[in-house]
C-alpha cells in the first residue's frame, strides 16, 4: 500500500476526513478505484474462547450459509 493510500485506512480515514487531510471527494474516488473482492473471499468458522461470563445466544434453525 503506498503512503498515500494510509489516508484512505478505514481505521483513521474519519479522523483525516475530520482534520481536511483527505476530501470527500478524493475518498469517494479511492473506494471506486478499489477491486470487488466478493467472490475471492473464503468462508471460515471461528469459535470464540469463553469471556467468563455467559453471553445470551439465538440457536438458528437453518445454516444460513447454505
Amino acid at each position: 500500500m503506498p503512503a498515500d493510500d494510509y489516508r484512505f485506512d478505514k481505521r483513521v480515514v474519519n479522523r483525516n476526513l475530520r482534520k481536511g487531510l483527505v476530501k470527500r471527494d478524493e475518498h469517494k474516488q479511492y473506494i471506486k478505484k478499489l477491486r470487488d473482492l466478493t467472490d475471492e473471499a473464503e468462508v471460515c468458522e471461528a469459535i470464540q474462547a469463553p469471556l467468563g461470563k455467559e453471553i445470551p445466544t439465538q440457536i438458528l434453525e437453518e445454516d444460513p450459509l447454505e
